[in-house]
């Protein structure tokens, strides 16, 4: 062997070892990048926020992985990570078909983020059709490995009763693991629980403390949450000015509900001097973005476009593109979707007039457990409007409405209760509920109070408190309360 093939032979195992190296390496680094995605779903993070920061940090180019990707699946690592990238369209047009068999490959031999993601595309139907049931499936096998991203997931299926039974003392129970366990998103869920009385007796300091851990966990709808609780002092002293940062910081990092908020005060000069400019500014910013997300197949944000567009907040008021946006998220059992659907067929507004097709609608999102369209359907059988009349149903539908936490609902409850209807006349119990409606701001609640302050009804006459729920009520232009009002002022001449 002469010196040359010595020498070309020790280059050979020289390329060989360096390339072997490499190979180590880049398996390392997709390994760290997948834990990394890993760690940020866990605590209720969108990876997709940060992922590219991450591959800076690496020196490396998303597109660098993507070509080793390609080349390397020999691993459920490398089969999950690539099917990321085809679901977010990641140096790829997104592939949401690709990325499910991709997703499914790896969940097959027990890979738990690719369940995650399973659970997703199918709840959402990326991918593939949608099944509910599967969806809670997969998220059940994350849960039971003790990872507080499924077992939130988990606690959002029973809450919303969607591959399971409805039951929100078991969803209380998930969050409140979750959220023991580090998860931003479970905190803010158990927040709202709290904040509502679902599934647990309401406790507005637990909601505000819940509230502030996810916001300091930076979930922007904790910030938003946050900012609420101070703009209406649950759990804590009002404090408007906190409140205006809040939803400005929340605004500031994408939220609509936060943007549509800050137009809301820009608007109306809640809080701060009135600028209609930066109220224009941010409806057009939440009503973009929302229409981005909503052509995304975003439910959520299909819904929100299609309020934007019934109030004409961003953009000018389409009763047409209100109810084909409404019907979209409809179209996916959104119960808050179809409640609105009903809506508009309860009116006639752009459709005609159809009080049974409204009343099968309001059906429908009750049973999904909206509770106002509970107090809607309730009204429909009092009245016989599209349905036979039905008083014990009336009853039933107010009843869950009220257990909801829906301010209408409690005051229907209430009116049940006066008159006594599916139920005994309890005037006692009528003014509890009407007292407790009115001071969370229902109109028909503060005029029932008004009338039976006026003719000591069940209570002592009081003719004063009487005058002053009639002007709480006819402020919001109820007619009744503001006529009542009128006939005050008229005998006081």
């Amino acid at each position: 062997m002469n010196t040359n093939e010595i020498i070309s032979l020790s280059t050979n195992e020289q390329i060989i070892n360096e390339s072997i190296l490499f190979e180590k390496n880049f398996s390392k680094i997709i390994n760290e990048i997948v834990e990394f995605i890993f760690k940020l779903v866990n605590v209720g993070k969108n990876p997709y926020e940060y992922i590219f920061d991450h591959f800076d940090s690496r020196n490396i180019t998303s597109q660098e992985i993507y070509n080793w990707l390609i080349d390397n699946q020999n691993n459920l690592d490398s089969n999950f990570l690539l099917g990321y990238f085809n679901y977010y369209g990641i140096e790829i047009s997104d592939n949401i078909i690709q990325a499910f068999n991709l997703f499914i490959k790896a969940s097959e031999q027990d890979h738990t983020l690719a369940q995650v993601y399973v659970g997703l595309c199918y709840e959402f139907g990326y991918g593939t059709e949608k099944n509910e049931k599967i969806a809670f499936k997969f998220f059940e096998k994350v849960a039971n490995k003790n990872y507080p991203s499924g077992i939130n997931y988990l606690g959002y299926f029973y809450e919303r009763g969607m591959g399971i039974k409805k039951d929100l003392k078991k969803a209380f129970s998930l969050y409140e693991k979750a959220a023991n366990l580090g998860n931003i998103l479970a905190q803010y869920n158990l927040a709202i629980m709290y904040m509502n009385g679902y599934g647990v007796d309401k406790d507005d300091n637990k909601a505000f403390e819940l509230s502030k851990q996810s916001a300091e966990g930076e979930f922007i709808g904790g910030i938003r949450l946050l900012g609420y609780c101070y703009s209406f002092g649950i759990g804590t002293s009002v404090n408007k000015q906190k409140a205006f940062e809040l939803y400005q910081k929340a605004a500031d990092l994408g939220d609509t509900i936060a943007q549509n908020i800050l137009g809301d005060k820009y608007e109306m000069g809640n809080g701060m001097w009135k600028d209609i400019n930066k109220a224009i500014y941010w409806f057009e910013k939440s009503a973009k973005q929302g229409l981005q997300k909503a052509q995304n197949n975003h439910i959520l944000a299909q819904y929100f476009v299609g309020l934007c567009y019934q109030f004409g907040h961003g953009t000018g008021k389409n009763e047409k593109l209100a109810f084909e946006y409404f019907e979209k998220s409809a179209n996916k059992d959104f119960a808050e979707g179809i409640f609105k659907i009903g809506c508009f067929y309860y009116f006639g507004v752009w459709v005609k007039k159809d009080l049974e097709k409204a009343a099968y609608l309001y059906e429908k999102a009750a049973n999904l457990g909206n509770n106002v369209a509970q107090k809607n359907l309730s009204i429909m059988y009092i009245n016989g409007e599209g349905v036979d009349k039905d008083h014990n149903k009336a009853f039933k539908l107010s009843k869950h409405s009220a257990e909801g936490g829906c301010k209408e609902g409690i005051s229907g409850l209430g009116y049940c209760y006066d008159i006594g209807i599916g139920t005994s006349v309890n005037k006692q119990k009528a003014f509890e509920l009407y007292q407790k409606a009115a001071d969370l701001g229902d109109m028909d609640a503060q005029n029932n109070l008004a009338l039976m302050y006026e003719m000591g009804g069940g209570i002592e006459k009081d003719i004063n408190k009487a005058i002053y729920w009639f002007e709480k009520s006819a402020k919001q232009g109820h007619q009744k309360a503001q006529n009542r009002l009128k006939t005050y002022k008229f005998n006081s001449c």
